[in-house]
């Protein structure tokens, strides 16, 4: 049956000539809309595009592999129609070599066909995450005694700052973390420059003052906002309309600091503002909870107000930069020793014939572009790549970072023909959650601010979930249209990007749902944190377990969005989510399967704590030994 396609899916697979960032909100099909335009690219008689000539960048190994067997199994369903087909053959022959992977493995295949160009040993080897922790741990305490050696006093100083009482655990947390950080930019040694510079600026466009400014502005927008609806909720009947001068002062103020006109003003500003005391008058027919309320969102304000003036504005201008300057100095050694360990941590693994993941992109960026007086210059390996690429289609956008974007960049036709129009990105920057990982989300939201409707970049929303319920997504968007705003976390949640119910779940009257079941089986969530949370453990799963049975067994009804009907619950249609699986899961398979019901979970516990290695193993010794009771109770 041919699959219907909402107008902004069939966009969103039909949009050529032109970059494309497409804004798939949670359950939107958006790996559905992928596969679906890699399908059509490369069936189109008037194409003639191989599938080997797309790059498609997935976040993970997985994503990419079940990408690949989805394409698969379009193309054979196609060969079943028309079993002659020779572009169907060619591309499913193709399909193994194609570029449908993670950018750490599209940026190796480069480098194993162009070691040469960066004077890579044709023999190297990808490292292992503890061989890189161990060499990483040997030339830094190397580096640091070095520092020690020379007994610089700004080096000192450095060590009194952030170390850690008897050792200097807290500078080598930082110093790694600057050197990890550093390798997420494309350029590493002019990132270090850079940054040295900062605080060579005294003025208010130093960018670390910019930086703050903003920062502060965006919260005081914030809480203009809510004081507006503090007045708001003031006016109504059971509001404490008395309060209403004292929250209309605060506004103004909040105002008068928004408009600042710089750093050094809006510092002023501050310092001076002052709170009017709240009305004691008494008001009969204000609700005491409501007042409580605007109490307490007023207190949330004055704390901040507070902490900016014991933290950042309690000195003058003078003060401030003079505090820069120390600062400074303490900043460009730390930058100075990172930039030495970085450094000295490439020639080790240069020496050994080893890389890292990292690696991989920052060879792969040596040979597609060449940095000369501040401006890229692109060699004739990316020349050829980019010509011979047809388009560049990347998943989970939003977990993208400036180092990927230049390699990518830097293999599209973009550079060659001078018009954007072989890029197409796929993500949802609600679902930005990697940043922890050097993840850029600013990448995805410029471009969703900046493209249009049509034109050479275009924005596509896919705002239909066919995941949840409908109820289930209000109940989501309810949250997330209080706690997401454009300032907290770059982009608004409005109508444009809200969860929308795409599928219509038809109503099934008879439906016995929970209410049988309910009755017949009390289930008791227990959270424990006390010495005896193994026992209650047990005592919740086995609990679970009877639910699950009674469910399955007493014919509750759930939707088969495959077979388009309701159909009795079986133990697969169940899943049990905990917070942890450490511990729990365990459990709480053990627990089903001692009731026959058939159970999953990913084993934090060792192989041969895993219960079926177990069941074989008591299997194994009742052979070699029949009266071993303890392993005949376990089958």
């Amino acid at each position: 049956m041919e699959r219907k396609w909402t107008p902004a899916q069939k966009s969103a697979i039909d949009t050529r000539d032109c970059n494309v960032l497409v804004s798939a909100a949670a359950g939107s099909g958006k790996t559905a809309v992928l596969v679906e335009r890699i399908i059509s690219m490369i069936t189109d008689p008037d194409k003639n595009i191989d599938i080997d000539r797309l790059v498609v960048v997935t976040f993970t190994k997985a994503a990419a592999a079940q990408m690949k067997d989805k394409i698969r199994k379009a193309l054979d369903s196609m060969l079943d129609e028309n079993p002659g087909d020779v572009n169907l053959l060619r591309q499913i022959t193709l399909l193994n070599n194609a570029q449908i992977t993670t950018i750490d493995s599209f940026c190796l295949w480069i480098i194993r066909n162009h070691f040469p160009e960066v004077n890579l040993d044709p023999g190297f080897r990808i490292m292992d995450e503890g061989e890189k922790k161990l060499i990483e741990n040997d030339v830094l305490e190397d580096v640091l005694e070095e520092f020690y050696a020379e007994a610089d006093e700004e080096f000192f100083n450095l060590v009194d700052a952030f170390g850690m009482g008897r050792d200097d655990s807290g500078l080598v947390s930082i110093i790694d973390k600057i050197y990890r950080f550093s390798r997420s930019n494309p350029w590493i040694d002019e990132w270090f420059d850079e940054c040295m510079l900062v605080y060579d600026d005294e003025t208010y466009d130093n960018p670390a003052i910019k930086e703050l400014y903003d920062s502060i502005k965006n919260a005081l927008s914030d809480y203009r906002d809510k004081y507006n609806r503090l007045v708001d909720i003031c006016s109504e009947p059971a509001g404490p309309a008395a309060y209403t001068s004292a929250l209309q002062s605060d506004l103004l103020g909040i105002n008068e600091m928004i408009n600042s006109q710089d750093f050094g003003e809006l510092g002023r500003r501050i310092r001076i503002f002052s709170f009017e005391a709240l009305s004691r008058k008494k008001d009969a027919g204000a609700d005491p909870d409501i007042k409580e309320y605007v109490k307490g969102q007023r207190k949330l304000f004055k704390d901040y107000i507070g902490r900016l003036n014991d933290k950042i504005f309690l000195k003058d201008d003078d003060g401030i930069f003079e505090d820069m300057q120390g600062a400074g100095i303490q900043i460009r050694t730390l930058l100075k020793v990172a930039k030495v360990y970085a450094k000295r941590v490439s020639e080790v693994k240069r020496e050994k014939g080893i890389i890292d993941f990292n690696d991989m992109e920052h060879l792969a960026l040596s040979i597609l572009v060449k940095k000369e007086d501040g401006k890229l210059v692109y060699t004739e390996t990316a020349d050829k790549l980019a010509d011979r690429f047809e388009e560049i289609l990347i998943d989970e956008y939003q977990d993208s970072n400036q180092l990927q974007e230049v390699i990518l960049n830097a293999v599209s036709k973009t550079r060659l023909l001078g018009v954007n129009n072989n890029i197409y990105m796929v993500g949802d920057v609600k679902q930005s959650i990697y940043k922890f990982r050097l993840a850029c989300p600013e990448l995805f939201i410029e471009k969703y601010d900046t493209y249009g409707e049509t034109g050479d970049n275009v924005r596509i929303e896919l705002q239909k979930n066919f995941r949840s319920r409908e109820n289930v997504l209000e109940c989501a968007n309810d949250v997330f249209s209080h706690i997401m705003n454009k300032n907290f976390s770059g982009i608004g949640y409005d109508e444009s990007v809200r969860l929308n119910a795409g599928f219509p779940y038809p109503e099934y009257s008879d439906s016995n749902y929970g209410d049988e079941v309910n009755k017949s089986t009390d289930v008791i969530l227990i959270s424990s944190e006390n010495e005896e949370e193994a026992t209650t453990r047990e005592i919740e799963a086995d609990r679970l377990a009877k639910l699950i049975e009674g469910i399955v067994s007493s014919g509750v009804n759930v939707y088969d969005a495959d077979e388009n009907v309701y159909r009795p619950a079986e133990y697969r249609d169940i899943v049990i989510l905990t917070r942890s699986v450490t511990g729990w899961a365990d459990t709480f398979a053990d627990a089903l399967m001692d009731r026959g019901i058939p159970a999953y979970t990913d084993s934090s516990t060792g192989y041969f704590s895993v219960r079926e290695i177990q069941v074989i193993l008591s299997m194994l010794t009742i052979v070699d030994n029949p009266v071993q009771e303890i392993s005949l109770r376990r089958q």
